[in-house]
Protein backbone atom coordinates (compact mmCIF):
# COMPACT_ATOMS: atom_id res chain seq x y z
CA UNK A 1 0.00 0.00 0.00
CA UNK A 2 1.06 3.58 -0.64
CA UNK A 3 2.08 4.91 2.78
CA UNK A 4 2.71 8.47 1.60
CA UNK A 5 0.07 11.23 1.34
CA UNK A 6 -0.32 13.40 -1.75
CA UNK A 7 2.04 16.39 -1.87
CA UNK A 8 -0.48 19.19 -1.46
CA UNK A 9 0.42 22.85 -1.73
CA UNK A 10 -0.08 23.24 2.03
CA UNK A 11 2.26 20.34 2.80
CA UNK A 12 4.85 21.65 0.38
CA UNK A 13 4.80 25.21 1.76
CA UNK A 14 5.13 23.86 5.30
CA UNK A 15 8.33 22.07 4.25
CA UNK A 16 9.60 24.78 1.89
CA UNK A 17 8.40 28.28 2.90
CA UNK A 18 8.51 30.95 0.21
CA UNK A 19 11.57 33.17 0.52
CA UNK A 20 12.97 36.28 -1.11
CA UNK A 21 16.66 37.10 -1.70
CA UNK A 22 17.49 40.73 -0.91
CA UNK A 23 20.65 42.87 -0.92
CA UNK A 24 22.32 42.49 2.47
CA UNK A 25 22.58 46.24 3.02
CA UNK A 26 18.81 46.61 2.62
CA UNK A 27 18.10 43.83 5.12
CA UNK A 28 20.57 45.14 7.66
CA UNK A 29 19.34 48.73 7.34
CA UNK A 30 15.78 47.51 7.75
CA UNK A 31 16.75 45.57 10.86
CA UNK A 32 18.72 48.52 12.22
CA UNK A 33 22.02 46.66 11.89
CA UNK A 34 24.92 48.79 10.62
CA UNK A 35 27.58 46.10 11.10
CA UNK A 36 28.14 45.52 7.40
CA UNK A 37 31.01 47.70 6.27
CA UNK A 38 33.07 48.27 3.15
CA UNK A 39 32.18 49.62 -0.25
CA UNK A 40 30.81 46.44 -1.83
CA UNK A 41 27.97 47.05 -4.30
CA UNK A 42 24.50 46.20 -3.07
CA UNK A 43 24.26 43.16 -5.31
CA UNK A 44 27.50 41.61 -4.03
CA UNK A 45 25.85 39.95 -1.04
CA UNK A 46 22.32 38.72 -0.53
CA UNK A 47 20.31 37.43 2.41
CA UNK A 48 17.36 35.06 1.98
CA UNK A 49 14.34 35.72 4.16
CA UNK A 50 10.84 34.41 4.66
CA UNK A 51 8.77 37.58 5.01
CA UNK A 52 5.28 38.56 6.12
CA UNK A 53 3.08 40.60 3.78
CA UNK A 54 3.46 43.71 5.97
CA UNK A 55 7.26 43.47 6.00
CA UNK A 56 7.33 42.99 2.22
CA UNK A 57 5.35 46.21 1.78
CA UNK A 58 7.75 48.12 4.02
CA UNK A 59 10.75 46.73 2.15
CA UNK A 60 9.19 47.66 -1.18
CA UNK A 61 8.94 51.27 0.02
CA UNK A 62 12.54 51.23 1.23
CA UNK A 63 13.76 49.84 -2.09
CA UNK A 64 11.75 52.41 -4.06
CA UNK A 65 13.39 55.17 -1.99
CA UNK A 66 16.87 53.71 -2.61
CA UNK A 67 16.20 53.51 -6.36
CA UNK A 68 15.25 57.20 -6.46
CA UNK A 69 18.38 58.14 -4.49
CA UNK A 70 20.86 56.19 -6.67
CA UNK A 71 23.21 58.40 -8.65
CA UNK A 72 24.34 57.64 -12.19
CA UNK A 73 27.58 56.21 -10.75
CA UNK A 74 25.68 53.54 -8.80
CA UNK A 75 23.97 51.68 -11.63
CA UNK A 76 24.94 48.21 -10.36
CA UNK A 77 23.43 49.06 -6.97
CA UNK A 78 20.32 50.46 -8.65
CA UNK A 79 19.96 47.28 -10.72
CA UNK A 80 20.15 45.17 -7.55
CA UNK A 81 17.48 47.27 -5.83
CA UNK A 82 15.23 47.10 -8.92
CA UNK A 83 15.64 43.33 -9.09
CA UNK A 84 14.75 42.96 -5.41
CA UNK A 85 11.74 45.25 -5.78
CA UNK A 86 10.52 43.16 -8.71
CA UNK A 87 11.10 39.96 -6.72
CA UNK A 88 9.06 41.26 -3.77
CA UNK A 89 6.20 42.32 -6.06
CA UNK A 90 6.37 38.95 -7.83
CA UNK A 91 6.19 37.20 -4.46
CA UNK A 92 2.93 39.07 -3.84
CA UNK A 93 1.68 37.58 -7.15
CA UNK A 94 1.28 41.05 -8.65
CA UNK A 95 3.02 39.84 -11.79
CA UNK A 96 2.15 42.67 -14.19
CA UNK A 97 3.57 45.22 -11.73
CA UNK A 98 6.80 43.23 -11.34
CA UNK A 99 7.65 43.54 -15.05
CA UNK A 100 8.78 47.17 -14.99
CA UNK A 101 11.42 46.98 -12.21
CA UNK A 102 12.71 43.64 -13.48
CA UNK A 103 12.91 44.93 -17.05
CA UNK A 104 14.79 48.03 -15.86
CA UNK A 105 17.15 45.88 -13.78
CA UNK A 106 17.82 43.59 -16.73
CA UNK A 107 18.67 46.55 -18.95
CA UNK A 108 21.04 48.06 -16.38
CA UNK A 109 22.72 44.74 -15.59
CA UNK A 110 23.18 43.94 -19.26
CA UNK A 111 24.82 47.33 -19.80
CA UNK A 112 26.99 47.28 -16.66
CA UNK A 113 27.82 43.59 -16.28
CA UNK A 114 27.18 42.02 -19.68
CA UNK A 115 24.46 39.71 -20.97
CA UNK A 116 26.14 36.55 -19.64
CA UNK A 117 26.92 37.69 -16.09
CA UNK A 118 25.34 35.59 -13.34
CA UNK A 119 23.28 38.49 -11.95
CA UNK A 120 22.01 39.47 -15.41
CA UNK A 121 20.96 35.89 -16.08
CA UNK A 122 19.25 35.66 -12.70
CA UNK A 123 17.14 38.74 -13.49
CA UNK A 124 16.36 37.36 -16.96
CA UNK A 125 15.23 34.10 -15.32
CA UNK A 126 12.90 35.89 -12.90
CA UNK A 127 11.43 38.06 -15.65
CA UNK A 128 10.70 34.89 -17.61
CA UNK A 129 8.86 33.44 -14.62
CA UNK A 130 6.84 36.66 -14.25
CA UNK A 131 5.73 36.43 -17.90
CA UNK A 132 4.93 32.75 -17.43
CA UNK A 133 2.67 33.49 -14.46
CA UNK A 134 0.35 35.82 -16.40
CA UNK A 135 -2.72 34.64 -18.27
CA UNK A 136 -1.48 35.63 -21.71
CA UNK A 137 -0.44 33.43 -24.63
CA UNK A 138 1.90 36.13 -25.96
CA UNK A 139 3.67 36.47 -22.60
CA UNK A 140 3.88 32.70 -22.25
CA UNK A 141 5.68 32.62 -25.60
CA UNK A 142 8.04 35.36 -24.40
CA UNK A 143 8.64 33.42 -21.21
CA UNK A 144 9.50 30.24 -23.11
CA UNK A 145 11.98 32.04 -25.36
CA UNK A 146 13.54 33.87 -22.40
CA UNK A 147 13.89 30.82 -20.14
CA UNK A 148 15.17 28.62 -22.98
CA UNK A 149 17.84 31.18 -23.89
CA UNK A 150 18.69 31.70 -20.23
CA UNK A 151 19.10 27.96 -19.64
CA UNK A 152 21.34 27.57 -22.67
CA UNK A 153 23.57 30.46 -21.56
CA UNK A 154 23.71 29.38 -17.92
CA UNK A 155 24.59 25.81 -18.91
CA UNK A 156 27.42 27.08 -21.10
CA UNK A 157 28.72 29.82 -18.79
CA UNK A 158 27.95 28.58 -15.26
CA UNK A 159 27.78 24.84 -15.85
CA UNK A 160 24.94 22.34 -15.83
CA UNK A 161 25.13 21.72 -12.08
CA UNK A 162 25.14 25.36 -10.99
CA UNK A 163 22.16 26.10 -8.69
CA UNK A 164 21.05 29.00 -10.91
CA UNK A 165 21.12 26.76 -13.99
CA UNK A 166 19.05 24.15 -12.19
CA UNK A 167 16.62 26.83 -11.02
CA UNK A 168 15.98 27.87 -14.61
CA UNK A 169 15.68 24.22 -15.69
CA UNK A 170 12.99 23.74 -13.04
CA UNK A 171 11.24 26.93 -14.18
CA UNK A 172 11.26 25.86 -17.83
CA UNK A 173 9.78 22.53 -16.75
CA UNK A 174 6.99 24.44 -15.00
CA UNK A 175 6.36 26.42 -18.19
CA UNK A 176 5.95 23.24 -20.24
CA UNK A 177 3.64 21.86 -17.55
CA UNK A 178 1.57 25.05 -17.80
CA UNK A 179 1.36 24.61 -21.56
CA UNK A 180 0.24 21.02 -21.17
CA UNK A 181 3.49 19.70 -22.71
CA UNK A 182 3.89 17.05 -20.03
CA UNK A 183 6.57 14.96 -21.73
CA UNK A 184 8.86 18.00 -22.03
CA UNK A 185 8.07 19.00 -18.45
CA UNK A 186 8.83 15.49 -17.19
CA UNK A 187 12.19 15.41 -19.00
CA UNK A 188 13.27 18.75 -17.50
CA UNK A 189 11.98 18.01 -14.00
CA UNK A 190 13.58 14.57 -13.96
CA UNK A 191 16.95 15.89 -15.09
CA UNK A 192 16.74 18.77 -12.61
CA UNK A 193 15.84 16.42 -9.76
CA UNK A 194 18.68 14.04 -10.62
CA UNK A 195 21.23 16.86 -10.54
CA UNK A 196 19.77 18.57 -7.45
CA UNK A 197 19.91 15.32 -5.49
CA UNK A 198 23.62 15.08 -6.30
CA UNK A 199 24.53 18.76 -5.90
CA UNK A 200 22.19 19.90 -3.11
CA UNK A 201 20.97 16.74 -1.41
CA UNK A 202 17.48 15.37 -0.82
CA UNK A 203 16.54 17.76 2.02
CA UNK A 204 17.39 21.04 0.25
CA UNK A 205 14.40 23.30 -0.44
CA UNK A 206 15.18 23.48 -4.17
CA UNK A 207 15.28 19.68 -4.41
CA UNK A 208 11.96 19.52 -2.57
CA UNK A 209 10.52 22.07 -5.00
CA UNK A 210 11.31 19.80 -7.96
CA UNK A 211 9.91 16.77 -6.11
CA UNK A 212 6.74 18.80 -5.56
CA UNK A 213 6.53 19.74 -9.24
CA UNK A 214 7.01 16.16 -10.37
CA UNK A 215 4.37 14.99 -7.91
CA UNK A 216 1.89 17.39 -9.53
CA UNK A 217 2.82 16.01 -12.93
CA UNK A 218 2.33 12.45 -11.69
CA UNK A 219 -0.85 13.25 -9.78
CA UNK A 220 -2.96 10.13 -9.55
CA UNK A 221 -0.04 7.81 -10.31
CA UNK A 222 0.48 6.50 -6.78
CA UNK A 223 3.71 4.64 -7.43
CA UNK A 224 5.42 7.73 -8.83
CA UNK A 225 4.20 9.95 -6.00
CA UNK A 226 5.33 7.54 -3.31
CA UNK A 227 8.79 7.20 -4.83
CA UNK A 228 9.17 10.98 -5.01
CA UNK A 229 8.08 11.46 -1.41
CA UNK A 230 10.58 8.85 -0.26
CA UNK A 231 13.32 11.03 -1.77
CA UNK A 232 12.10 13.96 0.36
CA UNK A 233 12.64 12.03 3.58
CA UNK A 234 15.98 10.32 2.86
Amino acid sequence: ADQFPAVTEAVFLEIVPKTVRLPADVVEEFLGNSARGGDDPAGAETITLSLSRQVKRLLQKMLADKIRQCSSELQIDKAAYLHSLGALIDDEEEYAHAEAPLGASLKLRTQALGAEHRDTLFTRHLLGLVWMSQDSSSKLAKAEATLSQCLETQTRVLGEDDPDTLRTMNGLGALHYTKGSHSEAEALYSKCLQRRLVVLGSAHKDTLATIHNLSLLYKGERGHTAALLKLAFL
